[in-house]
């Protein structure tokens, strides 16, 4: 007797943008078995891209490489924005999930709630990336973490966030919106019993299929 689950599993799903989603990511479905495993679930946004959320902030998938297991990706906010206006993010915290930063990544430092931009001194002003998503009238500035001025910048803002983006350089708005790279692991999950499954032509089996 055929297994289903080894036909669902084995059908390429993909939110739009032809980037292959399987095993160990996947779209919850309301079935008892999971193409995947437990913290990849993915959604799909309404521009057909993959998203998935990490410490409280929804991040664009751009690219998933199995092969090498890293996956890069942005946070959604800079693509959401309909003005000049930059909301709130918030830290993002790797600690208890299967994901790490990979090797040539620095950080933005994101401050906010800065003065104005008509009261920002002139060495502020070369950091203003946009008004602040929580009040347009004060400012957000933007400055890797490695400049010289951060500290005194960071004196006239109330917020600050911390998010990485590939080391290289050019325009900080742009890095952003590139996003980082992470580094993570016909397979599955049974949801009741809590266990890898393989699924086989025949059924699922614990660690691997048993010839015929």
């Amino acid at each position: 007797m055929d297994n289903p689950y080894f036909h669902s599993c084995g059908v390429q799903r993909t939110c739009g943008d032809r980037q292959n989603i399987s095993f160990t990511f996947y779209i919850r479905d309301n079935t008892k078995f999971l193409c995947g495993y437990p913290g990849f679930q993915l959604s799909c946004n309404n521009n057909g891209q993959p998203t998935i959320n990490i410490s409280n902030n929804n991040y664009i998938i751009h690219n998933i490489s199995y092969e090498s297991h890293i996956l890069r990706v942005s946070n959604a906010i800079f693509f959401n924005s309909t003005n000049e206006c930059i909301p709130l993010a918030e830290n993002i915290s790797l600690h208890g999930i299967r994901f790490e930063l990979a090797l040539n990544q620095s950080h933005v430092h994101l401050l906010y709630a800065c003065n104005s931009p008509l009261q920002l001194g002139r060495s502020a002003l070369d950091f203003y990336l946009g008004c602040d998503g929580g009040n347009k009238n004060v400012s957000v500035l933007a400055l890797h973490e490695r400049n010289p001025k951060l500290s005194y910048v960071s004196e006239g803002c109330m917020t600050r966030v911390v998010a990485p983006v590939e080391a290289h350089g050019g325009d900080i708005r742009e890095s952003l919106r590139s996003g980082f790279l992470e580094s993570g692991g016909w397979c599955g999950f049974d949801r009741t019993m809590y266990l890898f499954k393989c699924f086989c032509p025949d059924r699922p089996y614990a660690s691997h299929c048993c010839p015929t």
